[in-house]
C-alpha cells in the first residue's frame, strides 16, 4: 500500500485522513530531465547532449501489494531457492520491483554467490535471471516497451556525469547525465569525442556499474561506483562540425574493480575482427523517442538489436534526407540499423555499439565494440540508418593511446 496525494489517478477508493487506498504509480512522470541542452547542425549529432539527474531518488517498489518485511525480502528472481508461484510464502504481487520477487530469508541465495569477483574475459555479461523472459526484436526507440535489459547483461556500459550551475540563481546541479561509454581497461574510457570536447575535468566523473538510475533497491546492493577523470584524450581529427573521428579516451582517476556486474568490453586490434554483423546491439538510457511530446529519458538501461549496413548502402539512404544529394559519408564512420522505430536517439550519444563475436569454441556470448553512437538524422526512421564512429577505423589510434594511458 502506499499513500498519495489527493486527486492522484489509477486509485481505488477514496483517499482521506483515515484511509488508504492502493494504486498504480505513476513512474513515469515521477522524474523529469533536470535541463536540457542540444547543439544541432546539419551534420551533428541528433544524441551530442542530454542532462538527465542520475542523483535523484523514487520509489522502486511498482507492484500493488504491501510487504511484509518480518515474512519475506525483495530479491532477484534467481536468487529464491523456491519456486514462486508454487511456494506457499512467496506472493509475487507483492511491492517488488520488476525482476524482484519477496522471497523468505531461509529460501534466500546468498548474495555473495552472484558478485564473486571472478570476472571472466571482455565482452562477457552476466547469465540472465532463471525467470527473465528476453523479447525478440528489443529497441530503445519502441512505442511498447520490449528494450528492457537485466542488471549486469552489459556490465561495460557506463554514464558520463557533469555537475552544472544555474547562471541566474546559482544553484548547482550534480550527478546530470552527459553521455554514454564504454569500459575498455579498468581505468580507460572510450565515448564520443563530441560527448567530452570542451568540457572540464573537474566538474565530470565516470559512473560504473549503473542499471537503474533512479534505484537503490536490493537488484543493485553491489552499487555503482563514481570516479573522478585525470585525463581526456579528443581524436586530433575530430570537430564537432564534422563529427569525424567521433572518437575519445577517459582516464580514470583511479582504477575500476572488476566485477560480474563491472566488466570491459572487447575492441579490435585489427581490421580482421571476426564478428556476426547482423547480431549487433547498442545500449543507452537515452529518449524513446525524437521530437515527440512524450519522449522522455529512460531510468533503467535500454537495448536495441541492429544489423551492420554497409557504407555504400548508408550513404545513398542518407541523401535521401536533409543532408542531400552531395553528402559523402567518412571512412570513420560505420552505419547500423534502418529498420522502422528500432534505433538509438537522443541522450544514447557516446555509448557502444557491440556485435558478437564468431567463436567455434565459446560457450558463452561474447561481444566486441565495433562502435560509437555518434549522429543521426531522427531517430528510427525506415531506412535511415543511425551513424557511428568506426572503431576498425580507429583501431591504431585507440590502441596507441590506450597502451600510454595504462603503460
Amino acid at each position: 500500500m502506499v499513500t498519495v496525494p489527493p486527486g492522484s489517478t489509477n486509485c481505488s477508493g477514496t483517499i482521506d485522513s483515515n484511509t488508504l487506498a492502493c494504486c498504480l504509480i505513476d513512474t513515469v512522470n515521477v522524474i523529469t530531465p533536470a535541463v536540457e541542452v542540444s547543439s544541432e547542425s546539419s551534420q551533428s549529432s541528433e544524441t551530442s547532449e542530454i542532462t538527465h539527474n542520475f542523483s535523484t531518488t523514487e520509489d522502486s517498489n511498482n507492484g500493488g501489494g504491501q510487504t511484509d518485511s518480518s515474512k519475506c525480502n525483495c530479491v532477484p528472481k534467481d536468487k529464491c531457492s523456491v519456486n514462486e508461484y508454487n511456494h506457499p510464502n512467496i506472493d509475487i504481487r507483492h511491492g517488488c520491483s520488476k525482476n524482484e520477487i519477496c522471497c523468505n530469508e531461509e529460501h534466500t541465495i546468498d548474495k555473495s554467490e552472484y558478485f564473486k569477483d571472478d570476472v571472466q574475459s571482455c565482452g562477457v555479461g552476466m547469465p540472465p535471471p532463471s525467470n527473465y523472459y528476453n523479447d525478440i526484436g528489443t529497441r530503445i526507440v519502441n512505442s511498447i516497451d520490449k528494450s528492457e535489459t537485466y542488471f549486469g547483461q552489459f556490465p561495460w556500459m557506463v554514464a558520463i556525469l557533469k555537475s552544472t550551475t544555474d547562471q541566474t540563481t546559482g544553484e548547482k546541479t550534480e550527478n546530470v547525465f552527459q553521455c554514454g561509454g564504454s569500459l575498455i581497461h579498468p581505468q580507460v574510457i572510450l565515448t564520443a569525442a563530441h560527448c567530452v570536447n570542451g568540457f572540464k575535468k573537474n566538474i565530470m566523473k565516470i559512473r560504473v556499474g549503473e542499471w537503474d538510475t533512479q534505484s537503490e533497491g536490493s537488484e543493485e546492493n553491489h552499487l555503482h561506483q563514481d570516479f573522478g577523470i585525470s585525463e581526456v584524450i579528443i581524436h586530433p581529427n575530430h570537430n564537432n562540425a564534422s563529427m569525424f573521428n567521433d572518437v575519445a579516451l577517459v582516464q580514470l582517476d583511479t582504477p575500476v574493480k572488476l566485477q560480474k556486474h563491472i566488466n570491459t568490453i572487447c575492441i579490435p586490434h585489427d581490421k580482421k575482427t571476426n564478428y556476426d554483423s547482423r547480431l549487433c546491439v547498442s545500449t543507452g538510457w537515452g529518449k524513446n523517442g525524437f521530437g515527440g511530446k512524450n519522449d522522455r529519458y529512460q531510468n533503467v538501461l535500454k537495448k536495441v538489436k541492429l544489423s551492420l549496413v554497409s557504407n555504400d548502402l548508408c550513404q545513398q539512404q542518407l541523401r535521401q534526407t536533409r543532408v542531400g544529394n552531395y553528402f559523402r559519408l567518412h571512412d570513420s564512420f560505420i552505419c547500423a540499423g534502418g529498420v522502422k522505430g528500432e534505433d538509438v536517439c537522443r541522450g544514447d550519444g557516446g555509448g557502444p555499439l557491440v556485435c558478437v563475436v564468431k567463436e567455434k569454441k565459446s560457450t558463452q556470448q561474447k561481444y566486441i565494440q565495433v562502435g560509437i553512437v555518434s549522429w543521426g538524422i531522427g531517430c528510427g526512421d525506415e531506412n535511415v540508418p543511425g551513424v557511428y564512429s568506426s572503431l576498425v577505423s580507429n583501431y591504431q589510434w585507440i590502441n596507441k593511446h590506450l597502451k600510454l594511458l595504462t603503460s
